[in-house]
C-alpha cells in the first residue's frame, strides 16, 4: 500500500496522494475542515489516488454540503479509479444545484454507464412521467374551463334575449 499524504498547495488547494479509505479518510476530513473558512472554491487534486472507498465519498459529500451557496468543492483530475467510483455513485456528473464540480484530466471522458447512469436515467424517466401527468391534468382542466366558458356564453345570450323588449308582431 502506498503511503497516504495530503499536500496543502495553497489556501484553496489540496493534493491527495495514496489510497483514500476508512483508515485515511478522517485525515482528509480534518484537512478539509481547516480550509472551509477560506473564501472561494476548495480544490482537491485526486490524480494520485489509486483507490477510494465509500468513506472517501462520505468525506467529499460532507465537504460539498458544507461549502455554502456561493462556493464549490472541485475535484480536480480524478484518477481513473476515482472517476469510476464517482460515476457509479451517481456523482459524475454532479447533480444539479449541488456544490460539487469535477475537472477531468485532459482528454478524459467520464463513463456513461454503470449504476450511476442507471440512477440518472431513472430520474429523467420519472421527471418525464411527472411532466406528462401534469400536462394531462392541465389539458383536462383547460377542457373544463372551455366547457364552462361555453355554458356562460349560452347563459349570457339567453339573458340578453330575455332582456330585449318584445316587439309587437305586425
Amino acid at each position: 500500500m502506498a503511503p497516504f499524504e495530503i499536500q496543502r498547495l495553497d489556501d484553496h488547494t489540496l493534493r491527495i496522494v495514496g489510497e483514500l479509505d476508512m483508515h485515511t479518510s478522517q485525515r482528509l476530513d480534518v484537512a478539509i475542515g481547516e480550509m472551509l473558512g477560506a473564501d472561494g472554491d476548495l480544490i482537491i487534486d485526486m490524480s494520485e489516488v489509486p483507490f477510494m472507498d465509500s468513506s472517501g465519498i462520505h468525506v467529499l459529500l460532507d465537504a460539498a454540503w458544507a461549502m455554502g451557496d456561493h462556493r464549490r468543492l472541485v475535484i480536480r483530475r480524478p484518477s481513473s479509479f476515482v472517476a469510476r467510483v464517482l460515476e457509479v455513485s451517481g456523482l459524475a456528473p454532479p447533480p444539479p444545484n449541488f456544490a460539487l464540480a469535477i475537472e477531468w484530466a485532459d482528454g478524459a471522458v467520464p463513463h456513461r454507464d454503470g449504476p450511476g447512469a442507471v440512477y440518472r436515467l431513472a430520474a429523467l424517466v420519472n421527471a418525464s412521467l411527472d411532466a406528462a401527468r401534469r400536462s394531462r391534468r392541465l389539458t383536462r382542466d383547460a377542457l373544463v374551463l372551455v366547457e364552462r366558458a361555453r355554458a356562460a356564453r349560452a347563459d349570457a345570450t339567453a339573458i340578453r334575449a330575455a332582456m330585449e323588449p318584445r316587439r309587437p308582431a305586425a
